[in-house]
């Protein structure tokens, strides 16, 4: 658990939140990053500190390059300058273990988003990491839902783009409430 921080005149805690999908830099056949910019900038106005990680040279961010130039990416910093993201190299089938670790020992939400690469999604459902809530996105015919992974509980339901990323923020701070009372 992170320091507090005020929202509203109530108290919660400041989490450490890592989303790690497809692409947040660029929609190129990626709908979901409308979502997931939605989601990310409520969870900051919240007081979490949130980061998006994406495998850099991704085919959403180079689909969008061979189609409006690398123009159209760079420009996502000057749109969204709150958004924060990193861009990481793949790591080896061996490595990905650790990767995921590391970056599991400084977060209390890993959300694990439609696009992940696949073995991303083969080990997340193993990792062990008793003081991190583990979220996952999945595709329905008609809509996404967030599953928490402990529980197995369906968290919320959306997608296509939601109005306001609220109704999810208050999913995931549920969800993460209930992981310290397991």
């Amino acid at each position: 658990m992170r320091d507090s921080a005020s929202n509203n005149a109530t108290e919660r805690p400041s989490l450490r939140i890592v989303m790690i999908g497809l692409s947040i830099r660029s929609d190129w056949r990626n709908p979901e990053a409308h979502t997931h910019r939605v989601v990310m900038r409520a969870l900051q106005e919240r007081g979490h500190d949130v980061v998006f990680l994406e495998e850099r040279r991704n085919a959403a961010v180079e689909g969008l390059m061979r189609s409006d130039g690398a123009g159209a990416v760079l420009s996502f910093d000057e749109e969204y300058p709150d958004i924060r993201y990193r861009s990481y190299d793949p790591p080896s089938s061996r490595e990905l273990g650790v990767w995921l670790g590391l970056e599991a020992s400084t977060a209390d939400v890993i959300i694990l988003l439609t696009g992940a690469p696949q073995p991303l999604n083969d080990l997340f459902d193993r990792l062990q990491a008793p003081h991190v809530v583990r979220l996952m996105e999945h595709r329905k015919s008609d809509h996404t839902v967030l599953v928490d992974l402990s529980s197995g509980i369906e968290m919320t339901a959306y997608y296509p783009l939601i109005e306001s990323g609220a109704a999810i923020a208050d999913a995931i701070e549920r969800s993460w409430a209930a992981g310290i009372r397991r």
